[in-house]
């Protein structure tokens, strides 16, 4: 018990350096949002807040849950200049699970002290989707969900437990972006030669960065019991030159089944999926990180 508290003390300091910095090097960062985000946000943190004590899994599924039935969008960070949004009235996969990130790490930091107020939502939200925490253009933004995770467990926040779920090794290489600039505005013609060199120079970083893992599709079933309620499941992409496809948070049904939370395309909004995980991944594979 009393190591599980040091480790405890120990990332929250770090998730409250992380923030901390984050607020004093962008302090000025202009943020798009509308009065019914900070709304959302002070509603759902007021559900959420008795549970604050849960396991960070436990609680990062109840803080994925009271987003049933919003709405799904794809595209809502784009804006020029570059800008922190902060959107809690639509959402789509990867934008879900890092708002539902930020409130676990946030409720897990309160000691009991309120309600955090928005500000630090928003300064957690820019430590998580911005390169150190730092908005300067498009290409800080953290565009691969592996330089996502890579920061993240670096700060503390997370740890990839693929390998230790039985893993294997995964041949990743990064080049979707740079090699289909006409998909992203910013990278399109002359004017975003600067913008692309910078991906692709991220891309280039990334290729080597770290050892990558995956539990293959026919492997998640032995892996299945271990993955844990919140853990975060990136689906594996069968594109070349692009890493994760699909971002969810795992959830078990009464019945024990794994099920997982996702803002689905096809539904148009967040639902609790109907398939199992096996079901859902049937070629390809996962990628799992834990809170």
């Amino acid at each position: 018990m009393l190591m599980y508290m040091r480790k405890r003390n120990l990332i929250l300091t770090m998730m409250t350096a992380a923030v901390l910095s984050a607020r004093q090097v962008n302090a000025t960062a202009a943020i798009r949002s509308t009065p019914a985000d900070s709304l959302i946000y002070a509603r759902t943190m007021q559900k959420l807040m008795p549970y604050a004590g849960l396991p960070a899994g436990e609680l990062m599924v109840r803080t994925a849950e009271l987003f049933y039935g919003t709405p799904y969008k794809s595209g809502t960070l784009e804006s020029v200049p570059e800008e922190l949004t902060v959107n809690l009235h639509e959402t789509d996969c990867i934008l879900l699970v890092e708002a539902c990130t930020a409130m676990t790490l946030l409720l897990k930091d309160n000691a009991g002290d309120g309600i955090p107020p928005f500000r630090d939502f928003c300064a957690m939200l820019r430590s998580l989707r911005y390169r150190d925490g730092i908005i300067n253009g498009y290409p800080s933004r953290l565009h691969y969900t592996s330089e996502w995770l890579l920061q993240a467990s670096s700060n503390g926040f997370l740890r990839e437990v693929t390998q230790a779920l039985g893993g294997i090794p995964l041949e990743q290489e990064f080049s979707f972006m740079s090699s289909h600039r006409d998909n992203y505005p910013q990278l399109r013609g002359s004017e975003g030669n600067a913008a692309a060199e910078q991906i692709r120079r991220t891309e280039e970083r990334l290729d080597t960065a770290a050892a990558y893992f995956y539990i293959p599709a026919e492997k998640i079933r032995e892996a299945e019991d271990n993955i844990q309620d919140g853990d975060i499941i990136c689906i594996v992409s069968g594109t070349p030159g692009l890493d994760i496809t699909h971002t969810a948070i795992a959830c078990r049904k009464e019945d024990g089944s794994l099920h997982f939370i996702h803002a689905s395309m096809r539904e148009g909004k967040v639902v609790l999926e109907t398939r199992t995980l096996r079901e859902y991944v049937r070629k390809g594979g996962i990628r799992v990180a834990r809170l």
